[in-house]
């Protein structure tokens, strides 16, 4: 697809647009037009913008298209929620990458990279992203989405566009109020949490999409209750199994740094939507973050230990999956270094977290010290836990699997109590 598919200045008529257009400090206008908050000016912006990188020379073209911010302003236009806006800003890329080959330019804009000795490669996998996000976001067109999931795929693989472009696509096609169909979003949806579309975690921006856009579509019932599946007494959810295994695998294979971020957003969204959400989706999410931090040891701060607080005294769910939920939440408190001070009062710490990590201690307990149970070796011979977790270091994902494998008939007649101990 060429900038002349996407050519939006037709229906420029407004007057004085054409005359700002043409003055050397077209860009410094329609920048600081797109830093104001009117919906407005920044439509006029886009405008402006549009038709000044329609001319056969704009001017200052050479040292504006080197700027992080002309390409950073770009993906901002580009995860507006306007059809035309979005046209805009896929005209200007179009038109800005032809004028850049005419040039011979090269330019190192941290979220944009276009080298003059390999433009032929990089223009063409850009035009294909604009074809992309035309295709899937645009035009929604659901029948060519795996088509089109396949040339994202390639395109992650070959490095040529960088990630933070796909970001923007992805955010668009996933977000829930954009009027992308449902259909379209849950097969983007699938592909990444299938591991289909890798974008790196180190790549800034990556933990706001988590956070604000992937675990807010992830998260909805149907997408649970449509998956789950029987056979004889197992029951399974599919897609809690792939959200639980999408979020280990993102915690295990990133950095240090890369992960700290993505538990931070994890931990922040199940706290902001407190009961607002599915309620067994919190333990899917829980259950990740578990497996993901016993492969990969890393601390919790005390911000993600505050969050993580917060999310225990979530109310609401069955008994069971609240007790499921204690137990948790109490595991990941075991990777913070200041979970031991929450005990003595007398170390400083916050108050409100003391209580909260004491109440959720208790429940525990609570629960470990039952009376009124059969005997241990009655118990063993009753329930499947002792000898599923005997000579493994991960008892708690033996409770989980053996809890979801069963459809929770394993906790009965004292097996609660067994898993726990």
């Amino acid at each position: 697809m060429g900038y002349s598919d996407l050519d939006p200045t037709e229906s420029l008529s407004e007057p004085g647009t054409a005359s700002d257009a043409t003055r050397s400090d077209t860009w410094i206008r329609a920048k600081s037009m797109l830093d104001e908050e009117d919906a407005s000016a920044r439509s006029t912006a886009f405008r402006i913008w549009t038709r000044w990188v329609s001319e056969e020379q704009p001017s200052d073209f050479e040292a504006v298209a080197i700027l992080k911010d002309y390409w950073t302003l770009l993906q901002d236009g580009l995860r507006i929620h306007s059809r035309k806006q979005r046209e805009y800003c896929l005209y200007v890329m179009l038109r800005s990458l032809e004028l850049l080959q005419r040039q011979r330019m090269n330019v190192s804009a941290s979220y944009f990279v276009f080298k003059a000795d390999t433009m032929e490669r990089s223009a063409a996998g850009y035009e294909n992203y604009a074809t992309l996000f035309k295709t899937i976001v645009l035009d929604k067109y659901t029948y060519q989405i795996d088509g089109c999931l396949q040339d994202l795929r390639s395109l992650v693989f070959n490095g040529i566009v960088h990630p933070s472009w796909i970001i923007v696509l992805l955010i668009s096609s996933l977000n829930l109020s954009t009027g992308i169909p449902d259909g379209v979003r849950k097969t983007v949806g699938a592909w990444v949490l299938n591991g289909e579309i890798n974008v790196p975690e180190s790549t800034e921006g990556f933990d706001v999409f988590l956070g604000h856009t992937l675990l807010p579509w992830a998260v909805q019932g149907p997408l649970f209750t449509a998956s789950l599946s029987k056979e004889g007494t197992i029951t399974r959810c599919l897609h809690g199994e792939i959200l639980c295994n999408y979020i280990r695998d993102l915690i295990t294979r990133s950095d240090d740094t890369a992960s700290h971020s993505c538990i931070r957003a994890m931990f922040a969204f199940l706290d902001i939507k407190g009961n607002n959400m599915f309620r067994n989706a919190t333990l899917h999410v829980l259950q990740g973050l578990q497996q993901g931090l016993s492969a990969n040891p890393l601390s919790l701060d005390i911000e993600n230990l505050q969050l993580l607080l917060r999310v225990s005294e979530k109310v609401g769910l069955s008994e069971v999956a609240q007790q499921a939920l204690n137990h948790l939440c109490y595991a990941l408190c075991q990777h913070s270094p200041y979970m031991s001070g929450l005990a003595d009062t007398s170390a400083g710490y916050d108050t409100v977290m003391a209580r909260r990590y004491n109440a959720l201690k208790a429940r525990v307990e609570r629960v470990r010290s039952t009376s009124n149970q059969p005997a241990a070796e009655e118990v063993d011979s009753l329930n499947p836990f002792s000898a599923a977790s005997s000579g493994t270091d991960k008892p708690l994902e033996a409770f989980l699997h053996i809890l979801y494998e069963s459809d929770y008939q394993c906790l009965k007649r004292g097996g609660l109590l067994q898993a726990t101990r």
